[in-house]
């Protein structure tokens, strides 16, 4: 396979810097490579990050990557001709496909919410997502001393950080605080008791702290913020070093790929994730450094490499991002969600 297969330009391979027969682990490392250069936040060029971007969409996965084979295929040059002469430049129509992509699909609502609201029960309060409760981007909040250091206002601040960004680019993105699974295995005895008892048997896992999710489409993923000295950090896939001496990563992160495996249990239409940031005492967005010397998905069951708020913002994008309903909003997902919080009575209205 060579990259002439493809008349049209840019090639996806190309902008990738990624030769046509690479691996999909290649391709990945080379979009991430790509958009750390291209990306405006960092000095880079929007066209090109946004050539970028579409190159994933077309070959980032393997599914997307055969369909784009098919569709090189099908093209014939008589139709590359016919473009041609009819002065249609194969600039132009970049530039039109660009701007397209640059206005995110609108928010699907699942239900409508023409249908009312969605009620989801819980104990004796009753979570209504409502419009009201659709169009928030946090929901709810971390309690105070579930968390040490003090870390339970770092998460409603970062989550006020983090929400306008991810939702510019994935508008159905709702971030919810303060998640505990005893909550979620609770609720699911109540309503769903038959599937929870063969789900989690007669001896269900011992509760875990989430503090902070984001939801968008069918994808979820799970953040624990980590407190940060200044300098520079390594990772080997693994475990994390400040200048060659090992740094422990949140308990409750370490722990988190059983709770992880429970969501995914008792939400399969859902794919999970977590991530870890690295939050120094100013909260500098870009610090502190983190390279990275083993894979990006982790043998500790991370999504991604440990990283600063502004790069774990890009990855959540990422991993958000690459689910082709990432446009719709599950009112039922996110009732679920948040009747998992402590603290329901922060935004649902008493039972009747």
């Amino acid at each position: 396979m060579s990259t002439s297969d493809f008349p049209n330009s840019p090639n996806p391979y190309e902008v990738l810097g990624v030769c046509a027969d690479a691996s999909q682990d290649e391709i990945k490392a080379g979009y991430r490579k790509a958009q750390r250069q291209a990306h405006p936040d960092l000095g880079g060029d929007p066209a090109q990050f946004d050539l970028v971007t579409r190159a994933w969409e077309l070959i980032g996965t393997a599914e997307a990557r055969a369909e784009f084979h098919r569709d090189a295929r099908t093209r014939s040059p008589r139709s590359a001709g016919s473009s041609r002469a009819t002065g249609t430049s194969a600039t132009s129509s970049t530039t039109r496909q660009q701007s397209s992509r640059q206005t995110p699909k609108p928010v699907t609502v699942v239900p409508s919410l023409a249908q009312g609201p969605v009620t989801v029960q819980l104990g004796k309060t009753s979570v209504i997502v409502d419009a009201t409760l659709v169009e928030s981007s946090v929901i709810g909040r971390v309690p105070t001393g579930l968390f040490s250091s003090g870390r339970s206002g770092a998460y409603a601040q970062v989550a006020s950080t983090v929400a306008p960004s991810l939702r510019q680019a994935l508008p159905a993105a709702r971030i919810v605080l303060g998640l505990k699974t005893k909550e979620l295995t609770r609720h699911l005895k109540n309503h769903r008791r038959d599937n929870a008892r063969s789900l989690l048997g007669t001896n269900p896992p011992p509760s875990t702290q989430i503090p902070m999710v984001v939801l968008c489409g069918y994808r979820l993923a799970c953040v624990w913020l980590m407190k940060a000295s200044p300098g520079v950090y390594q990772w080997d896939g693994g475990r994390l070093f400040a200048e060659n001496r090992p740094v422990s990563l949140p308990a409750d992160a370490t722990r988190s790929p059983s709770a992880l495996a429970e969501l995914a249990t008792l939400f399969p239409e859902l794919t999970v994730g977590h991530f870890v940031a690295l939050i120094p005492s100013d909260q500098h967005p870009f610090a502190p450094d983190v390279t990275s010397t083993g894979p990006h998905q982790t043998s500790c069951g991370l999504e991604d490499v440990p990283a600063n708020l502004n790069n774990t913002i890009r990855h959540l994008k990422m991993f958000l991002g690459v689910d082709h309903q990432h446009h719709v909003l599950d009112r039922n997902l996110l009732g679920s969600l948040v009747a998992m919080s402590p603290f329901p009575k922060d935004r649902s209205h008493p039972a009747r």
